[in-house]
């Protein structure tokens, strides 16, 4: 799995998937939400082919079972790289500082009182 994320998510220019804990993250949702994916992913991580063309076979064909497969597993990859560190990826905000962001949570919204609108539909002074 380590050396197929490395392949979807590399480090080449900084962070990638393994300095993230993309890879835990991976594993924890197959695990969690679909341990047979894990099962039909088995065949393609037997450490003994090329990570980069287990990637391009995996994605040659979208009406293919194993593009469905590479999809959910690419969109897990990036989840791990860009979600809160407390799920279990984004290792250190590593994904964040990769694209600029701080990490600050986004922010909680505001109350009617906060806006300060009127029932009549004006605004308050």
């Amino acid at each position: 799995m380590e050396r197929l994320l490395d392949v979807i998510l590399p480090s080449t220019s900084g962070a990638g998937a393994r300095t993230a804990g993309s890879i835990d993250y991976v594993t924890a949702r197959l695990d969690r939400e679909d341990p047979a994916l894990l099962a039909a992913l088995a065949p393609h991580l037997d450490g003994t082919r090329d990570p980069a063309a287990v990637v391009a076979a995996l994605a040659a064909d979208p009406a293919s079972p194993d593009y469905q497969l590479f999809r959910r597993v690419r969109a897990w990859a990036w989840e791990g790289f860009l979600c809160e560190p407390q799920h279990g990826g984004n290792r250190d905000g590593v994904g964040w500082a990769r694209f600029g962001a701080n990490g600050t949570p986004q922010p909680r919204g505001y109350s009617v009182a906060e806006l300060r609108v009127v029932p009549d539909g004006g605004e308050a002074r």
